[in-house]
C-alpha cells in the first residue's frame, strides 16, 4: 500500500534547510511520519561525513522510527535512541574526564532505596531522624523523590549549611550528599545521574561537546513537550552557541509529565529564545489524519481549535454511560468489547480484535474490577509497565544475576551484601570489606570457598557460567542453554518452572540486545546497562491493553474505553485541590486519553464506589463529560 502524499505544510518541514526548527504537531497530524521523512531527507541529501542524531523519549518510539526508515542500530551515520541511552553512551565513553569509570552500573529504584537506608544507618542522628518519621510509610520514597527532583533541576548537594541539619532543607541536602557518596563509592549511578553527569561532562569540558557537535550536524528531538530542566540543558550544552540545526517536535496540549519536572515551556519559550528561532521556522500541523469526525469535534471542545478533520474522516462514535457500581461498569465494558469483536463496527475497517482495543484509566485502580472479570473469563490482557528491569523469581537465577553484577563491578557493595544474604553468609561481610577486590571473578571464587550449605553445587555451576562471561566475546546464549540443562537435571516441579522461566526471560533480553548491538560493542557491562535502560525490553501486545493515561501516550487504537469518569478520579482530586498548572495538566490528560482513539470512544462511570476501608461512597460524574457535551446514558 502506497503512503499518501505529504501535505504542503508537512513537506515544508521535511525539506527545511539550515537553522533551528520548531514543529508543533497536534494528535493524529502525522508527526511521526514528518519527523521520519525529515530524517530520511537529511540522510539522502547529506554532503560530508557528519552524522544525524534523533532522540526520542521511549525505546518504542526509537524502534518505530528505525522500522519506518528501514535501518538497524548499526547504521553508521545515524543515531536513533532515547535520550538516556544516548547520554549513558557518552558517560561510558567520556565519564573518565569527571572521575567516573568506563563501566558504571545503573541502580534501579529498589536499589536506590536500599542505598538510602544505608545512609540513615550510617549515623545516630540520621537514625533518630528516620525514627521520628517511622509512622510515615512513604518517608523514604518521599526523600528519594526529593533527591530526584534536585537532580532533575541540576542542583548539587554542595551546601556547607547542610552539615547543620537545622531544618528540613538542610537535612535533605545532607542526605543527598551522603546518598551520592555511597553510589559513587560503589561505581554506581541512579537514573537521574545519567543526565546530571552528561551535563557535567559537556559543561566542564567544552571540547567534548564540540566533538559531538562536529559529529552530529543535525539533531532532532521528539516529544519535546516532555523535556525537563536537565534534559533541555543537556541538549543546549551539547549544541553550544555554534550549533543551530536543532529540530524540536511536540504538542503542548499533550504535556502530561509535570510531576516529573517536564514543561512545554522548554519547547515553546526557551528554545525559541535561546536558539533565536524565527517565525518562518515555526510550523504547526493541525490536520488530523487518524481520528473520526466525532473524536476530532469532541477533542476540539477540550482544546479549542486543536485539530481539523480531513475529507476522508469516518463519522465515528462517542458515548458516555453510568452504572450502579464498579462491578456493573466492568461488566458492560467487557460485554461491549466482546460484541464489537464478534460483530464489528461500520466505522472500523475490517475485523475488531482485542489488540486494537484499549481500556484507559486515570489510575490503574479504576480497572481492577475489569481485570478480575478478564481473569474469570480467561481473556488475555496486559499492562504496559514503566519498570522494565528483570525481576528474577528463582533463588538460583537471582544468584546468577547478582553474580553478573559483581563480575562487572566488584566495588558494588549493595549487591554483594544481597548475595551474601541469599547464601546465608552475612558474617563474612566485614572480612570482604577489608580486602580490595579488583576482579569480580576472583571475588566470586572467594565466596564459593565459603559456602557450606546445599547450595554449594549450584554455586559451582554458576561459577562456571560466570567464567564464560568474562572473555572479550561473551557467550551468554550458550551459558543460558547450559543453565537450562542443569535445571532439567537438578530441579523439579514448581522450582524448575521458576528457574526455567527466569532463564527464558534473560535469554529473550539477550536476543534483543544482540539484534540492536554491533558485535564489537557487545559485553556484559553494556548488556546489563541496556537492560537497566529498558532498551532490551520486549513490549507485550497480546490481548486487551489496560493502560493509565500516561502509559497510553503515543499509542493509538480503533476502540478506547475510558473508565472511572468521576470527580476526584478524572480529574484527579489532588489536581482539583491545587488548581492552576495542575488542572491544566489534567485538561491535557483527558485530551490525550480521548485522542488515543481512532474511531470509537466510550466514557464510563459508576454511581457509587466501594472504598478500600469498606465504605460505599456516592460518585459525581466528571466535569469533563459536560465539557465534551456528552449526556450520560
Amino acid at each position: 500500500m502506497n503512503k499518501p502524499e505529504l501535505s504542503p505544510e508537512q513537506r515544508r518541514v521535511v525539506i527545511h534547510g539550515e537553522g533551528p526548527l520548531l514543529l508543533i504537531a497536534s494528535a493524529g497530524s502525522g508527526k511521526t511520519r514528518v519527523l521520519t521523512e525529515r530524517v530520511r531527507y537529511l540522510m539522502e541529501n547529506k554532503t560530508g561525513h557528519y552524522h544525524l542524531l534523533a532522540l526520542t523519549f521511549t525505546n518504542k518510539a526509537a524502534d518505530e522510527m528505525r522500522k519506518r526508515l528501514d535501518v538497524d542500530e548499526e547504521e553508521e551515520h545515524l543515531y536513533i535512541g532515547n535520550i538516556h541511552k544516548f547520554c549513558m553512551q557518552i558517560i561510558c565513553d567520556r565519564g573518565v574526564f569527571i572521575g567516573l569509570s568506563r563501566e558504571p552500573q545503573i541502580f534501579e529504584r529498589k536499589d536506590c532505596l536500599d542505598v538510602l537506608r544505608q545512609v540513615f544507618d550510617s549515623e545516630p542522628r540520621l537514625q533518630q531522624y528516620l525514627q521520628e518519621n517511622s509512622k510515615n510509610k512513604y518517608f523514604l520514597n518521599n526523600i528519594l523523590d526529593n533527591i530526584s527532583l534536585e537532580k532533575k533541576n541540576l542542583r548539587s548537594p554542595c551546601d556547607d549549611t547542610a552539615l547543620l541539619m537545622d531544618n528540613e532543607k538542610q537535612k535533605l541536602a545532607y542526605l543527598y550528599e551522603k546518598y551520592n557518596e555511597i553510589l559513587l563509592n560503589q561505581n554506581a549511578l541512579d537514573f537521574d545521574d545519567i543526565l546530571v553527569f552528561t551535563y557535567q561532562i559537556f559543561n566542564e569540558f567544552p571540547r567534548i561537546a564540540a566533538f559531538y557537535r562536529r559529529l552530529y550536524r543535525y539533531i532532532c528531538i521528539d516529544e519535546a513537550q516532555d523535556l525537563n530542566f536537565a534534559q533541555y540543558h543537556v541538549i543546549k550544552s551539547l549544541c553550544g552557541k555554534e550549533m543551530k540545526n536543532l529540530m524540536l517536535v511536540g504538542d503542548p496540549k499533550q504535556a502530561i509529565y509535570g510531576f516529573n519536572g517536564a514543561s512545554s515551556d522548554f519547547m515553546t519559550k526557551h528554545f525559541i529564545q535561546d536558539f533565536d528561532v524565527p517565525k518562518e521556522n515555526q510550523f504547526e500541523l493541525t490536520e488530523n489524519y487518524r481520528s473520526s469526525k466525532r473524536i476530532i469535534a469532541t477533542a476540539n471542545l477540550l482544546q479549542p481549535s486543536s485539530m481539523k478533520e480531513t475529507d476522508q474522516a469516518k463519522s465515528g462514535d462517542i458515548q458516555a454511560l453510568s452504572f450502579p457500581n464498579e462491578d456493573a461498569e466492568a461488566d458492560w465494558v467487557l460485554n461491549r468489547l466482546q460484541m464489537l469483536k464478534q460483530e464489528g463496527h461500520p466505522d472500523v475497517e475490517g475485523a475488531i480484535s482485542l489488540e486494537n482495543c484499549a481500556v484507559l484509566g486515570r489510575t490503574r485502580y479504576v480497572m481492577l474490577k475489569l481485570e478480575e472479570k478478564l481473569k474469570q473469563h480467561d481473556i488475555p490482557y496486559y499492562y504496559k509497565r514503566t519498570q522494565d528491569y528483570i525481576e528474577s523469581e528463582s533463588e538460583f537465577i537471582r544468584c546468577f544475576e547478582l553474580g553478573m553484577r559483581l563480575l562487572m563491578n566488584p566495588q558494588n557493595r549493595l549487591h554483594f551484601q544481597k548475595l551474601l544474604k541469599l547464601l546465608h553468609l552475612e558474617d563474612f561481610g566485614g572480612e570482604i570489606d577489608r580486602q580490595n577486590w579488583q576482579n569480580g571473578f576472583e571475588l566470586l571464587t572467594w565466596i564459593n570457598c565459603q559456602i557450606k550449605t546445599d547450595f554449594a553445587p549450584h554455586f559451582e555451576t554458576l561459577l562456571t557460567a560466570w567464567q564464560s562471561l568474562t572473555g572479550d566475546q561473551i557467550k551468554f546464549r550458550e551459558v543460558g542453554e547450559d543453565l537450562e540443562k542443569y535445571s532439567q537435571k537438578t530441579y523439579v516441579d514448581e522450582e524448575r518452572a521458576l528457574v526455567d522461566n527466569d532463564i527464558r526471560l534473560w535469554l529473550e533480553h539477550w536476543r534483543s540486545y544482540v539484534k540492536q548491538t554491533d558485535s564489537e560493542r557487545r559485553c556484559l557491562p553494556d548488556f546489563l546497562t541496556q537492560v537497566s535502560l529498558g532498551a532490551t525490553h520486549q513490549l507485550q501486545n497480546h490481548g486487551l491493553a489496560l493502560l493509565t493515561v500516561h502509559t497510553a501516550k503515543g499509542l493509538e487504537f480503533e476502540v478506547v474505553c475510558i473508565m472511572g469518569m468521576c470527580e476526584g478520579v478524572f480529574p484527579d482530586y489532588r489536581a482539583v485541590k491545587k488548581g492552576g498548572i495542575f488542572m491544566r495538566e489534567e485538561d491535557n490528560n483527558i485530551y490525550v486519553a480521548l485522542t488515543r482513539s481512532k474511531r470509537i470512544a466510550y466514557f464510563t462511570s459508576p454511581l457509587q464506589k466501594l472504598m478500600p476501608w469498606g465504605a460505599i461512597k456516592r460518585q459525581q460524574a466528571s466535569r469533563y463529560l459536560k465539557k465534551m457535551k456528552l449526556t450520560l446514558k
